[in-house]
């Protein structure tokens, strides 16, 4: 009888496939801007985006907002995104709670 042992660590983080993407430009003015606000309904996410409009409201003249969800850990399709640039928005702030 053999007293020897084998242990196997696996690691638990699938493995991701994307594409590295540069980040959006930056609006040069937010004045008059229609800004998108973005929730994937984690804990506590669209608090910290509805104190995000109150402040942006305070700061910067004729700000309007549009505000888009998706389900928690789901990955938009690509009709998702169609639909926020049909709203028309000039950017957009995204925000996950944990």
């Amino acid at each position: 009888m053999s007293n020897s042992h084998s242990l196997k660590i696996l690691n638990p983080v699938g493995i991701l496939n994307f594409s590295p993407m540069s980040p959006a430009k930056r609006l040069a003015e937010l004045k008059k801007k229609k800004i998108g606000l973005y929730w994937n309904q984690k804990a506590r996410g669209n608090i910290a985006l509805d104190r995000v409009k109150e402040l942006l409201s305070q700061k910067y003249e004729g700000l309007t907002f549009e505000w888009f969800e998706t389900p928690i850990s789901y990955e938009a399709p690509q009709e998702w995104f169609e639909n926020v640039r049909k709203k028309g928005v000039h950017g957009v702030v995204g925000a996950t709670g944990d």
